[in-house]
């Protein structure tokens, strides 16, 4: 079994990944970081922001992704976004609207309920409250110690990047075992798509090739997609992007997916409610799957290369009033989890 951490949403990953970022003294970080945590969440994301972009974000008056996400944020609470962060609720949405998912095998909210059950021989384990962590299981009888040592570390309150990301808050804390998809080799590519008043605009692919997942499983990085991993950005008509996110090399262009007109037709099924949401799926060539919905993208800490690329993205969300963003609570009912004994 394997620790990854696909979304690098913590702001130390942020700031280990930037180059430019390494140039910051960890002396200067850690004490920013210290009084981010004693600061009002608009100093708060005024502080991360600065860490990650190395300049001041413009919150009042946002015109790039980064400082949309980051007001998105500090202000918005409408119900719309409640529960995009609960692994299990999204899912149910995606099958709502025949979005194929990877099957839940088990759900409990300790990992010792998970005692005695029989699971495939390949399995995942992540949290459903969470994002950026995953642990690959092999095997049709987990080893509980093994998981809890694994498991241990993971986060059961906000970390300082995650704080004030609201939709996380309100997530049922739980684990999850799904199927895992793939060969067992390497991993179905992931594709996020940039969904902006229901209409898919941008696609993110990520690809891990089978030699390089296999030489990550075998070491003992947990960070994930590994750090030399190949990107790319695409318009919605597949037109190949030359921006870059973070440092991760640019990925050489790929023909178009086979499944690429049914993931945007999924994609603006499950954005049509939306005035931004990344969509993420996944296809292993002719068939694709649900990941997840993501209200806040790399926490909005992450650079874009070349930078008005961030602008670019930021120029198609128009954000709702402010006035807007706390109307009253219409708590939508959460589905029920499935059976322990599942």
């Amino acid at each position: 079994m394997a620790l990854t951490m696909p979304d690098m949403t913590s702001l130390p990953q942020v700031v280990r990944r930037s180059k430019a970022a390494r140039s910051v003294g960890a002396g200067v970080t850690t004490a920013a970081l210290a009084v981010a945590r004693l600061s009002p969440l608009s100093l708060r994301r005024h502080i991360l922001f600065l860490l990650g972009h190395h300049k001041v974000g413009n919150f009042r008056h946002p015109s790039t992704l980064s400082e949309k996400v980051n007001w998105r944020i500090i202000h918005d609470r409408r119900d719309v976004l409640r529960y995009t962060c609960d692994k299990l609720y999204a899912k149910q949405e995606a099958e709502k609207v025949g979005v194929p998912v990877a099957a839940t095998l088990w759900c409990g909210e300790s990992l010792e309920d998970l005692a005695g059950k029989s699971l495939p021989e390949r399995w995942v384990l992540k949290p459903n409250d969470g994002s950026g962590l995953v642990a690959f299981g092999e095997g049709t009888s987990p080893d509980l110690r093994t998981l809890e040592a694994l498991t241990h570390h993971w986060p059961r309150e906000s970390s300082p990047a995650r704080e004030g990301e609201w939709a996380y808050t309100v997530a049922r804390r739980l684990f999850l075992v799904e199927e895992m998809l793939g060969t067992g080799r390497n991993t179905p590519t992931s594709y996020k798509f940039f969904v902006f008043h229901g209409e898919p605009l941008f696609v993110h692919a990520i690809a891990v090739a089978e030699a390089q997942f296999s030489e990550w499983r075998a070491s003992s990085d947990e960070h994930w997609p590994p750090a030399q991993t190949a990107m790319r950005f695409y318009t919605s008509s597949w037109e190949p992007l030359d921006a870059q996110l973070a440092d991760f090399p640019l990925a050489s262009v790929e023909p178009v997916p086979p499944a690429l007109p049914a993931m945007l037709d999924a994609a603006r099924k499950l954005g049509r409610d939306f005035d931004f949401v990344r969509v993420d799926l996944m296809s292993d060539g002719e068939t694709f799957y649900f990941g997840e919905l993501t209200p806040y993208p790399h926490a909005g800490l992450t650079t874009f290369t070349p930078r008005k690329f961030d602008t670019e993205l930021g120029s198609h969300w128009t954000l709702p009033k402010l006035e807007s963003t706390r109307e009253p609570v219409r708590r939508r009912p959460l589905p029920p989890t499935l059976s322990q004994g599942r």
